[in-house]
């Protein structure tokens, strides 16, 4: 999939156009589109975090069995810098948090982040109940 595409189409859905929140709502289930989702929530300087967020809401409504294979990528975009060094990860944990709660129940490997730290961290833990 090509995530520049990808990108603006989340950024559209943003701004409520219904075929772009269509186009991913209905791909929720595709392996490749979870991964791209995941790909996206990266930081990247050359795009606004409105991206960034809209793939981290949507990552949180994946099948848990296919956010049991991403675990450790969401995992790990939590604990990231931007490329200019800033923490840019405030506006998608609480989405990626729910996302990785979801996916535990099919994660068969050993989870090496404190993942309740990180929802205190950023203000999520009342949001997730």
């Amino acid at each position: 999939m090509n995530l520049n595409r990808l990108r603006d189409r989340l950024i559209d859905s943003m701004h409520s156009d219904e075929s772009a929140t269509s186009y991913f709502a209905s791909r929720l289930s595709e392996p490749e589109m979870v991964l791209s989702l995941c790909a996206i929530c990266a930081p990247y300087i050359e795009y606004s975090n409105d991206c960034r967020m809209q793939a981290a809401y949507f990552l949180s409504m994946a099948p848990g069995e296919l956010l049991g294979e991403v675990i450790p990528l969401m995992c790990m975009t939590l604990t990231i810098r931007s490329e200019d060094g800033d923490d840019m990860n405030g506006n998608i944990a609480c989405h990626l948090i729910k996302a990785i709660r979801k996916g535990l129940p099919h994660y068969t490997g050993t989870l090496y982040y404190d993942l309740e730290g990180i929802a205190e961290q950023y203000g999520c833990v009342k949001k997730l109940v």
